[in-house]
């Protein structure tokens, strides 16, 4: 467009210069005419004046010879070799070599292909420069049939730098050869050309339009040889569909047509899927550091997002009643087009998504993670490399997961590198039911699924199988299944079954059964019961077989538990080992809500050695735990708590639980305590074994009776009613003995009392004077001393006040600054206290 405008005043200024700049030649004129001595010189009818090369027509011309001023009027006309310029009027002035055109001002190249109008021309030869104004217009015609159309109001030529402007409500139109396809439209406020380079450059407010498309920044520069448009300063793309904005736009141009958009600089827009007329679901957003646009002959083919990708999609619905939306980020996003809406969306790198669909009002999601994942138009979702999704309480890991929307059943696989390479073996889990199987097919709305060779870890064991079908209500069926407790791979012992049925928390039925140890087979059935509740029943207990051919012969935890009524249970175990011998173990707890609750546990061991020396020894052990707790009236309670053993290393050989074996100290006591209106009573007696050191500590008995505070004129508002004390006393009796079996026992008694008072002068201040005294007496001191006593008191006063104020501020909206300033001043006095030495 530049290009030719620049043609256009360049061979303006050649006209007017090389027909000034020489000598003149008159080569025909009807009548000529001088006037002052020769001053003026008039030719008039079919005036042809040759100037070089350059040929000059008017139906009159004037020259004032002393002014230097040539003028030409009527059908003016300028002929070059390469161009034709025509005008109502030209006015030169030799002296400054500038020239003034006006009136129909038209120039055409010898071709045709080129035309420039105006109403209004001015030439500096001095400087060669050229200005046209008053409705300049340029009309560019390309020998393949396209057309471009530039109008300004005004327009600037710089023939030495061969730069052309245009000023002012800069306005090019872009006619394609083939009339069936859109115009494209530029605005501007002014625009700059540079023809050696190609080079195009348009200022403030830059506006080009395409049909319904729209692209608006502060500036934008062109490299025609390079087919590239880079709009800068920030840009924004508009269409009824979508709107994206960006701080920098490149355009990449192929046959006249775009070939690829680049946009930088916080890109990012908004779309809305033309098929949805009634706007039921939201706009999609997109978001990334870069992002690229693919053109083909019907539009965008392909949107990129590189690097911190995100995107919200919603597909038009093809149910008013249902609503789709899928959130979704990754390293990089890329968007295939079909026409004007989303075909499909792939995200790479550290997939992050959740999916919505609203139905009916009610709200589902799908969370997802994985390394890579496709959505389509169609409600699918595909995750490759470390799938996972959740939905409800169901999550799900695999190698690659695909679920489809529409029928919400989802497929997942693991991811075959190799024949010995499998990565990602599905893993389903279910609130507190888990899954594992080489492949799953899995309906999320039924919960109907099927497995191939799955694994489910129950409450209470682990079950696996060759195929597992899960049907609604959360029932297995299990084809060629195992069932262990044991958490070793391989177990130690499982039951085999060609058919099972599982009831997650309830029960799972097999037939025939037959159990292993490691691969040896000890007993078959023809059909069993297992137990696999997870709430309290009674039942057989979880057993533990060693691994025979290892060495490990014992069987554990043998028995039974028995839940007949929610106030108690009791169960029994037996543990056979070749080893340690027998060990029984039993337990019975009971409870009343708000009344009472206990427990009685016991253990016993037989163990038998022979020795080749010795000959045979046996050895018997125990254990007893027990505790109660009882509420006995409205302020009465009675706890206790009793812990024996045999000998002190029979928790650490017998338990499992770590902190249970850890345990080297046994405490047992016995507790009641009674509130009342004045005060409270307690009385108790505690024992502890200290198993390490083989001592035994007693506190008995252990009581204290406590006198709340109290005013001691009674209640009311004058100022002795401020008055109150309180007391209490502790008696306790002390003995230890020790590995000896030498006891050493003690009595004693601290009795105290305190006396407080507090009062306000008036409404500023406070004082708080107070009094506290206790006593000590033992029935014998460190030194051999019967009944020594101590006493001790200590005084202190306070006096404290409020000061309040408030501070002016006037600032975002506050108006004051409320305080509050409490000082407070305090003394105390206590005297030194001696002898304390002399009591335990």
């Amino acid at each position: 467009m530049i290009r030719y405008f620049s043609y256009t005043v360049i061979f303006i200024v050649l006209a007017v210069s090389i027909c000034f700049g020489q000598e003149i030649k008159i080569v025909h004129s009807d009548k000529l005419e001088s006037f002052n001595n020769g001053e003026i010189v008039k030719l008039i009818g079919s005036v042809h004046l040759e100037h070089g090369k350059r040929e000059l027509f008017s139906q009159f011309a004037q020259w004032n010879r002393r002014t230097g001023i040539i003028s030409f009027r009527g059908n003016v006309e300028i002929l070059d070799t390469a161009y034709t310029i025509e005008s109502d009027f030209l006015l030169y002035r030799r002296a400054d070599k500038t020239a003034q055109a006006k009136g129909s001002i038209k120039f055409l190249n010898l071709d045709s292909t080129l035309f420039v109008y105006g109403e209004n021309g001015f030439y500096d030869g001095e400087n060669n420069f050229v200005r046209l104004v008053e409705k300049p217009h340029l009309l560019k015609i390309d020998t393949a049939g396209s057309k471009l159309e530039l109008k300004s109001k005004i327009l600037l030529h710089f023939t030495d730098y061969k730069r052309s402007v245009a000023i002012d409500s800069v306005s090019v139109t872009l006619f394609p050869a083939d009339t069936a396809n859109p115009k494209i439209h530029i605005y501007c406020d002014s625009l700059e050309f540079h023809q050696d380079s190609n080079f195009v450059q348009a200022f403030g407010d830059v506006k080009i339009v395409k049909e319904s498309l729209t692209v608006l920044a502060p500036r934008a520069i062109m490299w025609r040889d390079d087919d590239k448009i880079l709009l800068v300063d920030g840009v924004s793309v508009k269409n009824p569909d979508w709107r994206m904005f960006a701080d920098t736009l490149w355009v990449h141009l192929k046959s006249d047509k775009i070939s690829n958009v680049l946009a930088t600089g916080n890109p990012h827009g908004i779309w809305h899927d033309p098929a949805d007329s009634f706007h039921l679901a939201d706009d999609s957003r997109f978001s990334a550091d870069t992002m690229k646009f693919t053109f083909g002959d019907k539009g965008i083919e392909l949107v990129e997002l590189v690097r911190q990708a995100k995107i919200e999609y919603s597909p038009a619905p093809t149910d008013t009643s249902v609503i789709d939306k899928h959130i979704a980020s990754g390293d990089s996003i890329a968007a295939i087009m079909t026409g004007h809406s989303i075909d499909s969306v792939e995200i790479h790198g550290g997939v992050v998504g959740t999916s919505y669909q609203i139905k009916n009002g009610k709200r589902d999601s799908l969370l997802y993670r994985g390394d890579e994942m496709a959505l389509t138009s169609q409600k699918r979702v595909h995750i490759l490399a470390n799938s996972w999704i959740k939905y409800g309480d169901m999550q799900l890991t695999a190698g690659k997961i695909d679920f489809d929307g529409e029928t919400k059943v989802l497929v997942a696989k693991p991811i075959y590198y190799s024949a010995d390479s499998i990565v990602g073996k599905p893993f389903l889990k279910d609130k507190n039911d888990s899954l594992h199987s080489d492949e799953l097919e899995y309906n999320v709305d039924t919960k109907i699924g099927i497995l191939s060779y799955g694994h489910t870890a129950a409450d209470k064991g682990f079950f696996t199988g060759q195929k597992i079908a899960k049907t609604k209500g959360d029932t297995f069926y299990i084809q060629n299944a195992t069932f262990t407790t044991c958490d070793r791979k391989p177990p130690h012992y499982h039951f085999f079954t060609p058919e099972l049925k599982l009831i997650p928390k309830d029960k799972a039925i097999v037939r025939p059964v037959t159990m292993f140890v490691g691969r040896l087979p000890v007993f078959w059935l023809p059909f069993f019961v297992f137990s696999v509740k997870t709430r309290r029943h009674s039942g057989l207990l979880t057993f533990d077989i060693g691994k025979f051919q290892r060495g490990e012969r014992f069987i554990r935890n043998l028995g039974y538990y028995w839940a007949p009524s929610q106030y108690f249970d009791l169960y029994g175990a037996l543990d056979i080992d070749e080893n340690n011998g027998i060990y029984v173990k039993g337990q019975f707890r009971y409870a009343l809500r708000y009344y009472l609750s206990g427990r009685f546990y016991g253990s016993y061991k037989l163990t038998s050695k022979r020795d080749w020396e010795t000959g045979l020894s046996k050895s018997k052990r125990w254990e007893i735990q027990a505790n109660h707790q009882e509420t006995l009236g409205e302020k009465a309670k009675f706890s206790g708590t009793l812990s024996l053993v045999s000998d002190a290393d029979y928790l650490l050989q017998t338990h499992e639980n770590p902190q249970e074996r850890m345990q080297r100290s046994l405490r047992s006591y016995a507790s009641f305590s009674q509130g009342f209106s004045w005060g409270s009573f307690s009385a108790s007696a505690d024992r502890t074994d200290d198993l390490d050191n083989n001592t035994t500590t007693l506190y008995l008995p252990k009581i204290s009776v406590r006198k709340y505070s109290g005013s001691i004129f009674g209640d009311g508002d004058n100022w002795y009613n401020k008055f109150y004390y309180s007391a209490g006393s502790n008696f306790v009796g002390y003995s230890r003995t020790d590995s000896t079996d030498s006891t050493e026992r003690h009595y004693g008694d601290k009795t105290d009392c305190s006396l407080n008072f507090s009062h306000s002068i008036g409404d500023y201040l406070t004082l708080s004077p107070s009094l506290s005294a206790s006593g000590v007496i033992e029935d014998k001191g460190v030194d051999g001393k019967k009944f020594p006593a101590m006493f001790s008191y200590s005084l202190s006063a306070g006096a404290s006040t409020d000061l309040y104020g408030n501070i002016p501020l006037g600032l975002f909206g506050i108006k004051f600054f409320h305080h509050i300033i409490s000082p407070s001043v305090s003394f105390g006095y206590s005297p030194k206290i001696s002898g304390g030495e002399n009591f335990y």
